[in-house]
């Protein structure tokens, strides 16, 4: 509910997302939903769509921080060259599985890309130079509503840094 830190989709429905090129939710299983009989499936992904969003990426399990940050890292690098959404992450996706630390599908299987597949309008300059990670500890950012304490901080820090790319991304397609 309100205030509680967690969006819902009854929330997410009632955003004004309109003219937003891309939503992320990187949040562990936000691309699940419930199944309603006759009505499709209930959830963050179609909320998001319905409050105008035009591309939306959600994770359907747990992955742990770094490979989300490293994934979400290539993934806007990307799209900031001019690749199509959909394209974007399956070139990061491809990548990850060369490297060894991230060859199983765990680390980079979980992301999806659900509507408009073309490239991000106006993004050229985006990203000036290509992105370097540092390695760093982490776990599952996704224990809002039960598990420890310590993960708050990184669900305030996920959450942010999705604001921020919705955030700038509309922003840039205003000006």
């Amino acid at each position: 509910g309100p205030g509680d830190g967690v969006l819902t989709a009854l929330e997410g429905g009632s955003l004004d997302l309109g003219g937003t090129q891309l939503v992320v939710l990187s949040a562990c299983g936000t691309g699940l939903g419930d199944g309603k009989s006759g009505e499709g499936v209930y959830g963050l992904q179609r909320s998001m769509m319905l409050a105008g969003a035009k591309t939306v990426v959600m994770s359907l399990w747990s992955v742990d921080d770094a490979s989300t940050r490293d994934l979400m890292v290539e993934y806007y690098w990307r799209l900031s060259q001019g690749e199509g959404r959909s394209e974007a992450m399956r070139s990061t996706q491809l990548k990850m599985l060369k490297r060894p630390g991230q060859r199983h599908p765990f680390h980079w299987g979980a992301f999806i890309v659900s509507g408009d597949w073309r490239p991000m309008p106006d993004t050229e300059g985006f990203v000036k130079t290509p992105p370097r990670v540092s390695p760093r500890a982490g776990g599952c950012a996704c224990r809002a509503g039960g598990g420890n304490a310590g993960s708050m901080g990184m669900d305030w820090a996920w959450g942010l840094l999705g604001l921020l790319g919705v955030w700038v991304l509309r922003r840039r397609v205003r000006t």
